[in-house]
């Protein structure tokens, strides 16, 4: 489905189309293409931990099709994190706010980096973003990320050096990263003291892992494991050997789930 949806882009024209300037929102159009293709990607590799081998891509289209506002909102009035963009966001106020994508390339957009007429605009909507929060507002950025094909590393945006550190609580575990040369110097200087300790106390996991595809390492049934996207479980039973291997594991958030030991990526918690 992935080889498909990148063929079809390319074969269509539609990038050239929606890359004729660099307005607000050619950049958003091109964006929207981007994240289609790496939902389609996540798609296939998905399918291929649970050792489901339809990933073509009809089979994408008939799960997104079945997702729609009405099937997601079960919950009716409860908490919940609602997605929308900063555009979308005007006027409305939430008590906490996300703001995630805080790099180089997205936000600021790539295609307005060059640009200070872009770049100010740019600005103002991170300033309309963090402004619709009542009370908190988070920030991040992905260490790496999916474009284009091919995973890439990623850059603090820059709009993060206009905070005054004053107003910044990060989490104790970030203050030991070892990508702290990636961050901006006032922000890397605010890591570097106690803040906030007890605030992130009770969210600070602490344990060794170790990456399932390194040699020596064997599976066995009631092992505590984590995964990228499902988080940490325990493994319920496996089945087969070698590359065939499949473990049935419980995730904490994401239920019972099959997957393929070779393809599943897991850690084992110590």
């Amino acid at each position: 489905a992935y080889e498909i949806g990148v063929d079809i882009v390319r074969r269509s024209g539609i990038m050239n189309d929606v890359c004729q300037d660099n307005a607000p929102d050619s950049v958003s159009r091109k964006e929207n293409v981007e994240e289609l293709l790496n939902g389609i990607h996540d798609f296939c590799s998905m399918r291929q931990e649970e050792d489901n081998p339809d990933i073509s891509l009809s089979a994408f289209l008939s799960e997104v099709s079945l997702l729609t506002d009405q099937d997601t909102d079960k919950e009716g009035d409860s908490e919940r994190v609602s997605l929308m963009t900063i555009h979308s966001a005007k006027g409305l106020e939430f008590r906490n706010v996300f703001i995630v994508g805080m790099e180089e390339g997205l936000f600021p957009s790539f295609m307005v980096s060059e640009s200070m007429q872009g770049l100010e605009e740019e600005r103002r909507l991170f300033y309309v973003a963090i402004t619709r929060a009542e009370t908190h507002c988070f920030l991040s950025y992905a260490r790496t990320r999916f474009r284009y094909g091919r995973t890439e590393f990623a850059n603090p945006s820059r709009f993060l050096h206009d905070i005054d550190t004053r107003f910044l609580q990060t989490p104790q575990e970030a203050r030991s990263n070892k990508h702290a040369d990636e961050i901006p110097t006032g922000i890397r200087r605010e890591w570097t003291e106690p803040v906030s300790r007890e605030s992130f106390r009770k969210t600070t996991v602490s344990y060794n892992a170790s990456p399932v595809n390194r040699p020596g390492i064997n599976f066995k049934t009631g092992q505590t494991v984590e995964h990228e996207r499902f988080g940490i479980g325990e493994i319920l039973n496996i089945e087969g050997e070698g590359e065939n291997a499949k473990a049935s594991i419980v995730f904490k958030n994401a239920g019972n789930k099959q997957l393929l030991l070779r393809f599943a990526g897991l850690r084992v918690i110590e």
